[in-house]
């Protein structure tokens, strides 16, 4: 024993097992063109435990040796290099086993395929026909057998610009060239330098395109013939240009008096029509039709320009009775009527009106008031549609101061201060009676009935009842009808007449010196005929009138019923004249009746003898038995 220390032992137990199955999964890359950076992928696990930092080498070929530790997944990657030959390569992943991660060893072999590069082509879609103006765009797709290329760069030159674009994921890049382009044949290139680092190959594509001048066209209007407010027009027109209708989604403006009025889609073969309202406003309105073009096709717009003539209606008016000075008005615009009761305004668009009538004011021997208009309506200013020229109907009652102007038989004048009252028959069945003095008096005159216009009645008038002249009757009731009007005179011709006498003086000495004539009204007055024995009555109311001579003569009295201007013949004779007549009477007579008797005294012819036949001349002779 050394150093006073005592021996001692110790003793554990230790358990050894052996290290998990650990094994190498390649990922390999699909066949790569020569150039393009490629990898192969090691996933590392052990009972189905992936393995994180583990030391993992590679060899490549045999030849290269790559070394590499997992990541946090078990996961590996080898960059292979970009300068492998074309061909197959195989790839060994080696695994060391280790103690303190529990694995055992693993290797992994695989191979993989590097290629030629792939080809490129370029499709270039240009222009067709384009004009000028007109959107321009150049297309160019880079395919890979049918497969776009996305991000490659083409270089495309055209019209002496020269232009780098990056294709997008469709391996398309588009280049829009400017609308100021002019006309001609214009070159397109296209070029894909390829890329080695993506394995692409590079690619040429050219080709032309014409530009042509813009399309000019032309736009036609036809306008209807002049109209009348509130009819039907329908505006047509047509767009054309030297290839004929120009196709798609074509419009045309239309512009009314220089206001938008409508925008016209065109049918296919470039017509195109439209409907005015009928609301439209008279006068003469300018019509212009614009056609913008299209710019995107290089179509240079068009116009044309129109006019539309709409003649307004004409509103007449008549008032009944005929009534001149009445005022009527349509939206504010009036005219008054002449003296026939007539008037006429001009409206301009159909539809909702104001009408209105306006009798004229009251004068010192006139007052007229509106009573109601052809529909009845009793409003004088009212609301009405109006679609066409009309004639619209207004009656009105009436009150006229008329002078009453008295007259004989003929028209001549008379003494009023032997005229009595007067009555007078108005049309509502009323009488009026007129003083001796008077000789004016306010006539109403209701408003025309419907019946009356229609001819179904007559007129109301008024008429004489009853008059008096010198006490006696010379009216007949209904005499001279009249209808009060303005300025109208009311002349009424009484039953008062004139009578000529025509005397005849006797021829044997003797005259008739005075004519008393008695009146129906025993009113006596004597009068002397002239030289030439005529006599002349005037102012003698109807009646019988008894007719006397006064003079040396005899003259029978006459009986003369007065009931026109007439001639009346009275004769006059003396003793000597009346019995020298009767002694002419007598002998006439007496001469007549001697003339019978010598007739009666007459001796009648000898008979002529007869045969028993009864033939004259004859004569029998009887033998003896």
């Amino acid at each position: 024993m050394k150093a006073g220390f005592a021996a001692s032992d110790a003793h554990r137990a230790v358990t050894v097992i052996p290290l998990a199955h650990t094994e190498i999964i390649l990922g390999l890359p699909n066949p790569t063109p020569t150039g393009v950076l490629t990898h192969v992928t090691a996933t590392l696990r052990a009972n189905g435990v992936r393995l994180a930092h583990a030391q993992v080498t590679a060899l490549v070929d045999g030849v290269t040796k790559l070394a590499g530790a997992t990541n946090d997944v078990g996961q590996v990657t080898f960059d292979m290099s970009r300068n492998l030959v074309i061909g197959s390569h195989r790839i060994q992943v080696s695994f060391a086993a280790d103690v303190q991660l529990g694995a055992d060893s693993a290797t992994a072999q695989g191979s993989f395929q590097v290629i030629k590069p792939w080809s490129t082509w370029i499709a270039l879609s240009l222009p067709s026909d384009q004009r000028v103006g007109a959107a321009l765009s150049i297309v160019a797709r880079v395919y890979t057998g049918s497969r776009p290329v996305a991000g490659a760069l083409v270089h495309i030159q055209v019209a002496g610009h020269r232009i780098a674009m990056r294709t997008d994921r469709n391996g398309r890049v588009v280049y829009r060239l400017s609308r100021r382009s002019g006309v001609g044949r214009y070159s397109v290139t296209a070029t894909y330098k390829g890329a080695r680092d993506q394995g692409y190959l590079g690619s040429t594509a050219a080709g032309t395109f014409n530009l042509l001048p813009p399309l000019a066209t032309s736009l036609t209007l036809r306008t209807p013939a002049p109209i009348t407010a509130g009819d039907a027009a329908v505006l047509t027109g047509r767009l054309t240009s030297a290839v004929g209708p120009i196709s798609g989604r074509i419009v045309a403006h239309l512009l009314l008096d220089g206001r938008k009025l409508m925008t016209v889609q065109l049918r296919s073969d470039g017509t195109f029509s439209f409907n005015f309202s009928r609301s439209l406003t008279a006068g003469t309105h300018s019509i212009v039709a614009i056609y913008h073009g299209d710019k995107s096709r290089g179509i240079i717009g068009s116009s044309a320009r129109g006019t539309l003539e709409i003649r307004p209606l004409f509103l007449s008016f008549q008032t009944v009775p005929g009534l001149a000075g009445v005022a009527f008005a349509i939206d504010g615009h009036s005219a008054v009527t002449g003296a026939d009761g007539k008037a006429k305004v001009q409206v301009n668009k159909i539809g909702n009106h104001a009408m209105a009538v306006t009798p004229p004011a009251d004068t010192p021997t006139t007052r007229i008031s509106f009573d109601h208009w052809f529909d009845g309506e009793q409003h004088a200013s009212r609301q009405i549609r109006i679609f066409s020229s009309a004639t619209f109907y207004a009656t009105f009652s009436g009150s006229y101061l008329t002078t009453i102007a008295l007259h004989d038989a003929a028209g001549g004048p008379i003494e009023t201060g032997r005229i009595g009252p007067m009555t007078i028959s108005a049309p509502e069945g009323r009488d009026m009676v007129l003083s001796q003095t008077q000789r004016a008096a306010w006539l109403d005159v209701p408003a025309p009935s419907r019946a009356l216009l229609l001819g179904l009645a007559q007129t109301p008038r008024y008429a004489v009842q009853s008059a008096t002249y010198d006490g006696v009757s010379v009216a007949n009731r209904g005499d001279s009808p009249f209808t009060p009007g303005p300025g109208r005179i009311w002349s009424i011709n009484l039953r008062i007449y004139s009578m000529q006498l025509q005397v005849r003086q006797p021829v044997l000495g003797g005259e008739i010196r005075d004519i008393v004539v008695t009146s129906p009204g025993g009113f006596r007055q004597t009068l002397q005929p002239d030289g030439g024995g005529r006599l002349t009555l005037t102012a003698l109311p109807r009646g019988l009138y008894t007719v006397t001579a006064v003079g040396d003569g005899v003259a029978p009295t006459l009986m003369v019923q007065v009931t026109r201007n007439q001639v009346v013949q009275l004769s006059a004779f003396t003793p000597l004249e009346i019995a020298g007549t009767v002694l002419l009477l007598l002998a006439a007579m007496a001469g007549l009746i001697g003339a019978a008797i010598v007739v009666q005294r007459r001796p009648r012819d000898p008979a002529t003898p007869t045969d028993d036949s009864g033939t004259p001349g004859s004569s029998t002779t009887s033998g003896p038995a």
